[in-house]
């Protein structure tokens, strides 16, 4: 039963995320939600109004983003938590400099694992990492084939 609802709330939460509904996260995630990303590792988001401006500024840099589960999701037993590996990709359109993303028409293709607590009907706490390569730098890979640079994304015109 503990799975069925926890499953619920993550279909709403990606469904929010892949219409880029920033009213929509109030209804998502807790007032006081903690999100611990990889993408900004000297920076934990705390609280709603702060997660709200982050994908502000995300959606606003990748107005094609959009989020996958690549399996289904992770529920141990009896926990309100469940692990999801996803996908997000989109094409930056505007520079994000949060993230040091500044190669405007880049694709971003990044790999992760995510952690998500839940709390009633809202995501509470969110631990994202994003997979990482041999040379321990994020593994991402690029619509054009190119090498990406640090955060993901790749510039073609600097590839030739």
């Amino acid at each position: 039963m503990i799975t069925h609802a926890l499953l619920v709330v993550l279909d709403d939460y990606y469904a929010v995320m892949n219409r880029h509904d920033v009213a929509g996260i109030a209804d998502v995630v807790a007032e006081d939600v903690i999100l611990h990303d990889d993408l900004f590792p000297d920076h934990i988001v705390r609280g709603s109004r702060e997660f709200q401006k982050v994908f502000e500024g995300l959606w606003k840099a990748v107005p094609d983003l959009t989020f996958r589960e690549l399996h289904d999701p992770f529920f141990p037993d009896s926990a309100p938590e469940c692990v999801v590996h996803g996908r997000m990709a989109g094409t930056l359109v505007n520079e994000f400099p949060a993230f040091g993303w500044t190669t405007v028409g880049g694709y971003i293709d990044i790999e992760y694992m995510a952690l998500y607590e839940i709390t009633l009907d809202r995501i509470s706490y969110i631990r994202a990492c994003l997979k990482s390569s041999d040379s321990g730098a994020p593994s991402r890979r690029c619509r054009d084939g190119g090498a990406p640079n640090q955060r993901g994304l790749t510039d073609s015109s600097l590839e030739s």
